[in-house]
């Protein structure tokens, strides 16, 4: 492991003279001594790290005076830098350097510093991966378009030349997951700390960032981890600890500034400033004696070898030892020597353990908690396939072995299981192994499948000891490392895999290391997987994790039945009209006769091409003709009795869906969409006060399960107009019914008239025999949430619509992760820059990518589309239909060219799709559908009735036993339709303001995962706050489609706890047992709040609150919340103890005991009356 020095806080206050002499002497020390790098970070606008505003300048002078260390910038904030002007700059610095240069990339959290670039701050992890290709680009000297001053775009490169061909790259990452897991997709290096975190969670990180080279094809063995550690070394460790107290402290607490702009940045409501002096101080010297001395080099060189041990065995490469944290520079500068002898006794006690290990079959240790088995196999490395097969002669239950890694937490889908016959010995295993990958080895870049790595993991596995694996308490090994990976063969189909454990198994810190060696069928070497490395992590905390943040983002529309309204006698009323759009199959008619037997008048209408009085109280009606409904919209108002309702059923004369081709299609939007779009739009024109009901009524097209017929795909997309409808005019809004087809005509008018006559506040409505349901959106169960890893075929084609977005391009990476090497993207336009390069990316990984330009809306461009793919690519097995169009258009505004033109994409395009591939094998069809489909939305009645269609469309597939998913997506990043929108920024915005939270095309596609293989038609991925968006949609009228969704929040307290004095006449008038029960809702809430947790993670008062993830930030939002709300300070330092939620209530109740409630609660009353009456004048009181 390396040594290098970071400086990151030094301030003009606390190095006097001259100001970066100890930047420059610690410089020229670490470059004489053999220090790996010097790290300089970017600080602006504040004193705390005010000496570094521009490492490119502080590099440039660094460059001269040093000989061989690395110059590393920690870090480069990105998004608040022009890429072209950094790529400049450093391009500089490494020719002065000659090529030592390397920058760590970070996106910024200071709102301050972004004053540069104010526009960059909300989407500043995006714009920090798009600058990082940038500079990359510019810096291998290739070419970039800009535009000039004169408006033309104009190609620019940069001056002078690089020395290094390619920029060493670092992205720092703090406790975020994803971070870590995109430093490692694009094959960076990490730049990492221990401040908020520790070694358990940051070796959980590593190896998903070590994982996610290997997955996309960087060597995980070679990516870097730096990891900075606040560091003071001396010969005394009681010296050193007294004399880095109070600079520690005093750092600590000049950053409070600081620490509340990066609370704000993680969404965290606090002041760290309005803590007393005391409490700061109590404070600070918690965080120094819990932190200092575990999570940092402070103390002798022997007390920092146990520190510096931890960090190599979780895979660290080098420790950045930070030292300007409030230290006098000549201190600092004295035991820089200190340093560097722990820097030499780390590496020769790391040598005497290589040795100790080579001289030994087995090692003694003091502790009895460390055990390390250590067998020679260094025989077997040489050894003959035949020899290995003889040794093993038992086989092994090849599912109950999945079973175990199962329940050790390791899911495989089938695609990843691959070992069809197991062998155990003692320390090694042997698996015949079922690849089933024809082109593996077809590229250069590509030298061994993921599928094939996946494989030798598991071998490895089975060569435990069956101790480390019959535990009840389920762990998991996941690869962290490999030292070298040799292919001497392409793979073949059939293969043997051999796994052996090559030196040791570190029990304490659960670790192994072992080889795998591939054979072909006749014993033939093929690959050879060297020093693979594997840990062990309970039930890993960052999976946890990463389920928790999508469990509550899976919804389902559900059909729950509801027992019919019955058949009675109405409540008196003056009589009213109604307007029928019958259908052909007479419901309509048998409807208007049940309403006349209540005395009402029914006005009858039927489509037809030509305009004609048929007879009396009935009519014939052109539903593309606008002017023919606004007559008829006269001849309503004339009528004796105001009109109370109409009804549309026209949709049942559309044509059966074993019919459907695209002209009839086409005919039935006209008869459904365009019919009632005039309809909508002649009753506004009326200027009437008292608008009629409007009920668009369909058959057979939803599916709540108990239907024995395909869904009427043909009336799918009036369900999506009329649900935005509904949100756009509440006023003239009744509802959608859906008719069952078992129904015959007089009872199915009888099912209907019940609910338009008989309302219950119920406005979608599936009516089938004998039952009646209602539609909700539920969360789904975690049964239905299925953590399936899956695998794409490599000897298939899979195609993409909408391909050359931003959404489809994400895909296609995604497939390519899977295993997929045969991409088609489909798209309408030429694909932009981009997109190009982002095909460039994907052709470099030897993925073969066909782009067509096409209109999948069109026939003949679709048979084009599988025509060429037929000549040159693999068979298709799955289709990602993301293809559609954006608009924004208010119900007045919409015409019916325009109503149809937006559909086409996802209507016909659909349907052309299902008709060409019917005849072939699809592993999947993935249709992207919006949220807007399930619930309307304002302005979007067109999308919402071309998504529904979609949605329909996955259960007719269902219902044809052909695979098919379509995924309700909520607020979607850079995909998503608003930013196509004319006003992007007002969209999302509005978005926001609603309660949806927006996530990244990466979360989408990894929801899938979790959608696939649960055989499910239909699934709403969404990321909401519900206290926001339910309390919105529920506020005009009365809607019961969210009637399931149950808010736990603040709000939901009110009832209960109610504001501030309400709470506390509550505790003041609880016994005993309630009050304990009224504290534990409120704990449980708070902590909730703080942590983000879902409902089903509430603590139990057993549960430690720093055991639960709560660090000083949030100890600090939780204290200052019961204070406000509760008048009760408890010390910041109980909440970093780790105190348990039972305590914390107890420390509550007893200090609420000890004060005087009728003080306490009469002041909270009056903060009630101030803060309402603040805005009083004198004379109004």
């Amino acid at each position: 492991m390396k040594f290098g020095l970071m400086f990151f806080a030094s301030s003009e206050d606390a190095i006097l003279g001259d100001k970066y002499n100890l930047v420059i002497e610690s410089a020229r020390f670490a470059d004489k001594h053999g220090f790996s790098s010097i790290w300089t970070p970017e600080r602006h606008f504040t004193n705390f790290g005010s000496l570094y505003p521009n490492p490119a300048v502080l590099n440039a002078a660094l460059a001269r005076e040093t000989q061989q260390i690395k110059l590393l910038a920690g870090s480069v904030v990105l998004p608040i830098n022009d890429p072209i002007r950094i790529a400049e700059e450093w391009a500089i610095v490494d020719n002065l350097s000659t090529g030592r240069i390397g920058i760590s990339f970070a996106s910024g959290w200071n709102p301050n510093d972004f004053v540069f670039f104010p526009d960059n701050f909300q989407d500043r992890h995006q714009e920090l991966f798009i600058g990082i290709e940038i500079i990359q680009k510019l810096w291998r000297s290739e070419s970039i378009q800009r535009i000039n001053g004169n408006g033309k775009q104009v190609e620019i490169r940069i001056y002078p030349t690089p020395i290094q061909p390619e920029l060493p790259i670092w992205i720092t990452a703090a406790s975020n997951p994803q971070t870590f897991i995109k430093a490692g997709e694009i094959g960076a290096n990490l730049l990492s700390h221990l401040f908020d975190q520790d070694i358990e969670e940051l070796a959980e990180k590593i190896s998903l960032y070590r994982q996610e080279r290997a997955k996309n094809g960087h060597n995980p063995e070679t990516g870097i981890v730096s990891i900075v550690l606040h560091t003071f070394v001396g010969s005394d460790f009681n010296e050193v600890r007294e004399q880095v107290r109070v600079p520690y402290c005093e750092y600590f607490k000049s950053n409070i500034g600081l620490l509340n702009g990066l609370a704000q940045s993680r969404n965290y409501n606090i002041d760290i400033s309005s803590l007393s002096e005391k409490e700061l101080d109590d404070f600070v010297n918690f965080v120094f004696e819990k932190f200092a001395f575990s999570r940092g080099l402070i103390g002798t060189p022997v007390t920092c070898l146990n520190l510096l041990e931890q960090l190599e065995n979780i895979g660290v490469d080098e420790v950045s030892c930070l030292l300007d944290f409030g230290l006098n520079k000549n201190v600092i500068l004295s035991h820089l020597p200190d340093l560097n002898k722990l820097r030499d006794l780390y590496n020769h006690h790391v040598n005497n353990k290589i040795n100790s290990i080579k001289r030994t079959n087995s090692v003694s240790l003091n502790s009895p908690r460390k055990k390390l088995i250590t067998k020679d196999f260094s025989h077997r490395i040489e050894e003959k396939f035949a020899e290995i097969r003889r040794r093993f002669t038992d086989s092994s239950n090849v599912e109950e072995f999945y079973q175990k890694l199962d329940h050790h937490g390791l899911r495989l889908g089938e695609n990843f299981r691959r070992i069809e016959n197991l062998w155990l010995g003692k320390g090694e295993a042997l698996a015949q192994i079922d690849l089933n990958l024809t082109a593996t080895n077809s590229h250069e870049l590509i030298k061994i499948h993921p599928v094939v790595l996946e494989a030798c993991h598991q071998v490895l596995i089975a060569s435990l000891p069956n101790e480390m694996l019959a535990t009840n308490k389920p762990s998991l090994y996941l690869p962290v490392g490999v030292r070298s990976v040799q292919v001497y063969e392409p793979m073949t189909n059939q293969v043997w895999s051999h796994g052996f454990l090559s030196n040791s198994v570190d029990t304490a810190n659960k670790s192994i290391e072992g080889d795998v060696r591939i054979f072909d069928p006749n014993g033939k070497l093929l690959a050879q997987v060297s020093g693979l490395q594997m840990q062990c992590v309970e039930r890993l905390k960052h999976q946890i994790a990463i389920e928790n943040q999508y469990a509550d983002w899976f919804y389902k529309l559900q059909w729950q039945p509801k027992p019919l309204v019955k058949l009675q006698s109405s409540w008196l009323r003056e009589p009213g009209s109604w307007m029928i759009f019958a259908d052909q199959l007479g419901i309509g008619q048998s409807l208007a006769t049940l309403l006349e037997m209540q005395g009402e008048t029914c006005f009858v209408v039927y489509c037809h091409q030509e305009d004609r009085i048929s007879s009396a109280g009935e009519m014939l009606l052109d539903p593309a003709d606008p002017q023919a409904m606004q007559e008829l919209i006269k001849q309503m108002r004339t009528l004796k009795y105001p009109c109370r309702g109409v009804v549309h059923l026209w949709s049942l004369n559309t044509t059966p869906s074993e019919q459907t081709t695209i002209s009839s299609l086409d005919k039935d939007c006209t008869l459904t969409l365009t019919s009632t779009l005039h309809l909508v739009q002649s009753l506004i024109q009326t200027n009437t006060s008292q608008l009629p009901q409007l009920w668009l009524v369909t058959q057979g097209t939803q599916t709540t399960g108990s239907e024995a017929i395909p869904p009427a795909i043909a009336q799918a997309p009036i369900w999506g107009l009329g649900r935005s409808l509904a949100s756009e005019m509440p006023h003239i809004w009744g509802g959608l019914v859906d008719i069952g087809c078992e129904f015959a005509t007089v009872e199915a008018a009888k099912a209907l008239f019940a609910e338009i006559w008989h309302q219950d506040g119920e406005s979608q409505i599936a009516l089938r025999s004998e039952q009646r349901y209602v539609a909700r959106v539920v969360p789904s169960s975690k049964v239905d949430i299925n953590p399936e890893l899956m695998s794409l075929h490599s000897d298939a084609t899979y195609v993409i619509t909408g391909g050359l977005g931003h959404l489809g391009l994400n895909a296609a990476r995604w497939m390519v992760e899977k295993g997929a090497e045969y991409i088609v993207l489909v798209g309408r336009n030429n694909a932009a820059d981009t997109a190009q390069q982002a095909i460039k990316e994907l052709e470099d990984l030897g993925v073969k990518v066909l782009v067509v330009l096409a209109d999948v809306s069109v026939r003949e461009d679709v048979v084009r589309i599988f025509e060429k793919i037929q000549e040159y690519y693999p068979p298709v097995r799955g289709i990602f239909h993301a293809a559609g169009v954006a608009g924004f258009n208010l119900l007045p505004d919409m015409t019916p060219k325009l109503l149809k033109s937006l559909l086409a994409p996802k209507v016909a395009g659909t349907w052309n799709l299902h008709q060409i591939t019917l005849g072939m094998k699809l592993d999947f069809f993935v249709c992207i559908s919006s949220i807007t489909s399930v619930w309307g939305s304002d302005g979007l009645c067109h999308y919402t009735a071309a998504n529904h269609f979609l949605d329909i469309f996955a259960h007719y597939r269902h219902s044809l036993n052909l695979p098919a998913l379509t995924v309700n997506v909520g607020a979607l990043n850079d995909g998503g339709m608003h930013y196509r929108h004319d006003q992007p920024t007002s969209i999302r915005e509005r978005v926001t303001q609603i309660g949806l939270r927006y996530y990244s095309p990466h979360d989408l596609l990894k929801t899938l995962e979790y959608s696939f293989g649960n055989g499910v038609a239909q699934q709403i991925i969404i990321d909401i706050d519900w206290t926001i968006f339910k309390e919105i949609y529920e506020a005009r009228e009365r809607r019961t489609l969210l009637k399931e969704i149950q808010v736990r929040s603040p709000k939901s307290l009110k009832p209960l706890l109610g504001q501030k004095g309400e709470l506390l006449h509550k505790l003041k008038d609880a016994s005993p047992g309630n009050r304990y029960d009224i504290l534990l809702t409120y704990v449980q809430d708070k902590i909730a709040l703080v942590l983000k947790l879902q409902n089903f993670q509430l603590p139990t008062p057993e549960q430690n609150l720093m055991e639960l993830g709560m660090d000083s930030l949030t100890a600090m939002e939780l204290k200052n919340s019961i204070q406000t709300e509760l008048g009760v300070d408890i010390p910041i330092v109980r909440f970093m103890e780790g105190i348990t939620v039972a305590i914390l209530i107890n420390e509550l109740n007893n200090k609420l005991n000890s004060e005087d409630w009728e003080l306490k609660i009469e002041f909270s009353q009056d903060d009630k009356v101030s803060k309402n009456n603040s805005s009083w004048i004198e004379g109004e009181i």
